[in-house]
């Protein structure tokens, strides 16, 4: 019988809603021990993605240090990766950062227009 994995699992698959469209997402792996988990982001004919996420302790809380490698699938999706700006990148995180914190207190999602 096939087993689904957690969402940080190794191995584990799903797709997020987003601009330009949804992404699929392929957790490759997953060091509960370090607090690291990569995954590869793909938005189909737009960009493929590396994303790393490190976490490390902080006081009563933790520190996340988040890394994206975006890849152009194309000419088309350049626009795209350019518009991927340290500014971007800051209210993206600030937003993230926003629905975890929610997530994590009320374990219910924020709406789709607040997602990263």
């Amino acid at each position: 019988m096939a087993r689904t994995p957690s969402p940080a699992e190794r191995d584990c698959v799903f797709i997020t809603p987003g601009k330009p469209g949804k992404a699929i997402s392929y957790v490759t792996r997953h060091e509960p021990a370090r607090w690291f988990v990569e995954m590869l982001k793909i938005l189909p004919g737009v960009t493929a993605c590396r994303l790393e996420i490190q976490l490390s302790e902080d006081g009563a809380g933790c520190f996340a240090d988040v890394t994206y490698s975006h890849t152009s699938m194309g000419s088309a999706s350049d626009e795209f990766v350019a518009t991927f700006t340290p500014d971007y990148y800051q209210r993206s995180m600030q937003t993230w950062e926003k629905a975890l914190n929610d997530y994590l207190t009320t374990s219910e999602l924020l709406p789709d227009d607040h997602a990263a």
